[in-house]
């Protein structure tokens, strides 16, 4: 038993590295490293109950599964915030960097700029006032100046407010790893015209719709 643990240690050491190694490659969620350290950890814990304190050992199945569970939620809060969330945030600046380089249509007048960070997602999001601007007006120049950037077009959708159709129109572009969409709300009194947003997920596409 005492060759036994300092082996079974090693691996769990070992096996935690290897799967936090490869998060950070690929960008993945943390359900799979999350259940790995949860399950190694709660292991460690059953091998070595004899040396916890007696109030600390589980001693029944609804324990069991309460400390599973709570290991496994701790495990993937922390690789999220640890592994993902640093891999996200690095992310935003390119963005921003990217949505300030696409030209908007002319007598156009920004209102704001928001940047939205997660664990696994980012968006940066910009609110523009065009009175005279139409649907197809913003379709046909996103178009021109989109393809001249290296975007391509992936589709568009009709958008409803609280199930009312107002004749809002979303379109969606696409490039390597990113998705970026135009917002027409096609209210009047919407307070703003359109929004032209860029957003990255991490190990997978952003959907368009």
């Amino acid at each position: 038993m005492r060759v036994i643990r300092p082996l079974v240690a090693s691996f769990m050491v070992v096996a935690i590295a290897v799967f936090i190694s490869l998060g950070v490659a690929t960008g993945s969620p943390p359900v799979a490293p999350a259940l790995l350290i949860a399950g190694v950890v709660f292991g460690a814990i059953w091998l070595f109950r004899a040396r916890l304190p007696d109030r600390l050992r589980p001693r029944s199945v609804v324990d069991v599964l309460g400390v599973f569970f709570a290991l496994l939620f701790a495990s993937a809060a922390v690789f999220d915030y640890t592994v993902n969330m640093p891999i996200a945030s690095a992310e935003r600046p390119r963005l921003a960097a990217e949505i300030s380089t696409i030209p908007q249509p002319a007598l156009t007048r920004r209102l704001s700029y928001t940047e939205i960070t997660k664990t696994n997602f980012v968006v940066v999001e910009t609110l523009y006032q065009e009175a005279a601007a139409t649907w197809a007006e913003l379709r046909s120049h996103f178009d021109r100046v989109l393809a001249a950037d290296g975007w391509s077009f992936l589709g568009e959708s009709g958008v409803k407010e609280w199930g009312q159709d107002y004749g809002g129109r979303v379109a969606c572009y696409g490039k390597e790893q990113d998705r970026a969409h135009v917002w027409f709300p096609g209210r009047v009194d919407a307070g703003y015209t359109y929004s032209f947003s860029i957003a990255w997920q991490i190990g997978r596409r952003p959907a368009c719709f």
